[in-house]
C-alpha cells in the first residue's frame, strides 16, 4: 500500500533564478520517501524545468493563491493530510513531510514549518513544539476537507494569507508554526508578489 503524503509545489517561476530555486525544491521533495510530488502551475503559463515524473496540475492564473490551494484540495488522493509549499521553500532535515503530518493535531487547521531565514520570530507559547502567529501561509500541512474547503474569494496574493487565517479563526480552527520543522525560504526578499522587493 502506498502511504506517501501528497506534496503540492506551487510553481510559477518568472526568471531563470526562480526556475533554479524551483528545481531545487522539487528535487528535494522527490528525495523524501514519504512524499508524492505534485506540481501546480498557472493555466496558460509555460513552466520549464518540471520533473518528468511529477503530476502537473493547472490552476487559474488570476486567482492563483486561492485556486492552487483549491486544486490541491480537489485532487489529493493519498493521506487525509497533505502539504502545500511554494517553489522557493526548501525543506530542511530528514523525514520533513512525515514529521509535519504527524504534528497536525485535531483542531489545528494549518501547520507550517518555521523558516531558518529569521523572517518569523518565535513567540512564547505553553507548547514547546508549536507557536501561534497572527497568520501564516505556506509551507503548510492541512487536512482534506478542512482548512482549504472554503477559501477567501478574490483576495489579492499579498493579502491572501491574512484573509485565510481570519476565515480559519471564524471557523474555530487555529494555526501554528512547528519550531522543530524548518525550511529555507530561498526566495526570502526576492518576492514575485510583494511590490518593492527585488522581484526575482
Amino acid at each position: 500500500m502506498d502511504d506517501r503524503i501528497d506534496v503540492f509545489v506551487r510553481c510559477w517561476p518568472q526568471s531563470k533564478l526562480r526556475v533554479a530555486l524551483a528545481e531545487a525544491v522539487m528535487e528535494r521533495v522527490r528525495m523524501d520517501r514519504d512524499a508524492r510530488l505534485w506540481v501546480i502551475v498557472p493555466a496558460g503559463v509555460v513552466v520549464k524545468g518540471l520533473p518528468q515524473d511529477a503530476a502537473v496540475l493547472r490552476a487559474e492564473a488570476d486567482s492563483f493563491a486561492a485556486s492552487s490551494r483549491a486544486r490541491a484540495e480537489a485532487v489529493t488522493n493519498g493521506s487525509p493530510i497533505y502539504c502545500v509549499l511554494d517553489d522557493d521553500q526548501l525543506p530542511v532535515g530528514a523525514d520533513w513531510v512525515r514529521r509535519g503530518a504527524d504534528l497536525l493535531a485535531p483542531g489545528l487547521g494549518m501547520l507550517s514549518s518555521w523558516s531558518v531565514n529569521g523572517e518569523v520570530l518565535q513567540r512564547p507559547s505553553d507548547d514547546p513544539e508549536l507557536f501561534y502567529p497572527g497568520s501564516l501561509g505556506t509551507p503548510c500541512w492541512v487536512r482534506r476537507g478542512e482548512a482549504f474547503a472554503e477559501l477567501p474569494p478574490g483576495a489579492p496574493a499579498a493579502d491572501f494569507d491574512l484573509r485565510l487565517c481570519d476565515m480559519l479563526r471564524r471557523r474555530g480552527l487555529y494555526f501554528a508554526f512547528a519550531s522543530s520543522i524548518r525550511h529555507n525560504h530561498l526566495g526570502y526578499e526576492y518576492s514575485q508578489v510583494v511590490a518593492g522587493h527585488w522581484g526575482a
